[in-house]
């Protein structure tokens, strides 16, 4: 049997970050199949989450102590073959440690799912754009592979001459994601949105749109993660967040959706809720912004909206059951020609081995 090769992950966070649950830790049993031994280094672990979510600040000694030990694994990297970097290795430092491994001749691949560079390019203050605007790009730049998920990512990559650039959307698993008994004729009707209290500022813009739809259909919100949405007006539910329920919970909903702002940030998001409420084969409505719009054909398997009038239009057209079942099959559909882990793994077998062979 061929040695094992050897996989060092520097992912953001530990299981509780979805992005780094997506992008690189639902990976690792396929690549355990291939023979390659995954070592995940995470930069902040799980209390770093649980904190972030209830609102409060992790402490400067608890920062300091998770940069320290990720900066002590750098003097250990040729014991690994391979090593998968995900956005960047110290948010916020100003030194170029990736391109430092460039000259060490250490070869590595960098992932995204978000537009981290305009923390930087677009920050308010002077000396942080001084200092970190040309951070991202100079990562991707001394990359040997960098993935990403969608159109607006792949062209700052590009831009920023990055050698190889490889799109690879945010997927999900379909053994996760199965089909469930669909229950008939079920009102009010169960519109939905699952997120993290970080990102509800989305649905709580939303607020009074939904109040105005309530005078024209009958209708229950639930908020999935969330913790700060409020209305008087609504019949809404804030529904707790954890991995093992999120399926079941999307399966209960009718219509899921995910607004968004029109703003450089939201450009560089994966459209990871439309995903998952359309692998559950629920008809979707999203914000025409960014990856939406590359995920939803518009009428076939959900509705691109741009504002208030579009939101209440669509999702009077989704209060006929036939019309949600229709978009809903086509929608799951999409996912298991697109968005699932059963097509993207192999890619990213192909990359490591990719990366081995240039280490070579």
């Amino acid at each position: 049997m061929n040695p094992k090769i050897k996989l060092l992950v520097f992912s953001k966070y530990d299981t509780l970050g979805a992005s780094s649950r997506l992008r690189s830790i639902q990976y690792f049993e396929s690549l355990e199949h291939e023979n390659i031994e995954v070592t995940l280094s995470p930069l902040f672990d799980n209390r770093y989450l649980k904190r972030l979510y209830r609102g409060e600040k992790s402490s400067f000694n608890y920062i300091f102590k998770r940069y320290f030990k990720r900066f002590l694994q750098l003097f250990y990297l040729k014991k690994y073959d391979v090593i998968w970097i995900e956005k960047e290795l110290f948010p916020w430092i100003p030194f170029n440690i990736e391109g430092l491994l460039k000259r060490l001749g250490i070869n590595y691949m960098v992932d995204y799912d978000d537009a981290i560079f305009h923390n930087y390019d677009s920050h308010s203050k002077s000396l942080v754009r001084l200092l970190l605007k040309n951070k991202i790009p100079n990562v991707m730049k001394n990359a040997t592979i960098v993935t990403l998920c969608n159109s607006y990512l792949e062209k700052k990559a590009l831009a920023s001459g990055a050698q190889r650039v490889e799109l690879l959307p945010t997927v999900v698993s379909l053994k996760r994601y199965y089909l469930q008994e669909k229950k008939l004729h079920q009102k009010p009707l169960k519109i939905g949105w699952i997120g993290t209290p970080v990102t509800e500022k989305y649905i709580i813009d939303l607020r009074t749109m939904f109040e105005r739809l309530h005078h024209e259909i009958e209708f229950e919100l639930f908020i999935i993660g969330g913790k700060n949405f409020h209305s008087t007006l609504l019949h809404y539910t804030l529904v707790p967040w954890t991995e093992a329920s999120e399926v079941e919970l999307i399966s209960a909903l009718d219509i899921g959706i995910m607004p968004l702002n029109d703003s450089k940030w939201e450009k560089g998001k994966c459209g990871y809720k439309l995903i998952q409420y359309m692998a559950c084969q629920k008809p979707v409505i999203a914000s025409a912004v960014g990856m939406n719009s590359e995920i939803i054909q518009d009428g076939y398997n959900g509705y691109l909206v741009k504002n208030e009038d579009e939101w209440i239009e669509a999702f009077k057209e989704l209060s006929n059951e036939n019309k949600r079942e229709l978009l809903g099959k086509n929608a799951r559909k999409t996912v298991e020609e697109k968005y699932s882990l059963e097509i993207t793994k192999q890619q990213r077998i192909f990359y490591i081995f990719d990366i081995l062979k240039e280490s070579r």
